[in-house]
């Protein structure tokens, strides 16, 4: 009867972080694809939605898998590989399309992510 009366005193506090509503998230992702070029800060996509930008990283990842940034990059790396695919721009203006700050930076980030430089993949889809 002890632990009943303790835990019928206490309050409950929910463990769960907020929840946005997936048309919020939609609208995040959506906006992501228009401006993936632009470098977007978590606090502009925040008010974009009208909320913190904790809640927003948080709700983000538990809908998407990925935070924010690692959304975006990985939307960049996407955008960027396809452009690679259709062969029709140099890969330095490839990274700047893609919103990369740097040439080396577009370079490096996409060897870690895939495993090849940009040039390594290109060539390997003339194969």
């Amino acid at each position: 009867t002890f632990i009943r009366n303790i835990n019928s005193n206490l309050t409950s506090i929910p463990h769960n972080p907020p929840r946005l509503r997936k048309d919020s998230i939609r609208k995040i992702i959506d906006y992501m694809n228009e401006n993936y070029s632009r470098n977007i800060s978590c606090s502009e996509l925040s008010s974009l939605i009208k909320t913190n930008k904790f809640t927003l990283i948080r709700a983000f990842k538990i809908e998407t898998g990925k935070t924010p940034y690692e959304y975006l990059l990985d939307l960049k790396l996407e955008k960027a590989k396809k452009m690679l695919e259709d062969n029709i721009y140099s890969i330095t203006e490839i990274s700047l399309m893609c919103g990369f700050s740097s040439h080396s930076h577009f370079t490096s980030t996409f060897k870690r992510k895939t495993g090849q430089s940009p040039t390594s993949y290109k060539a390997n889809l003339n194969l």
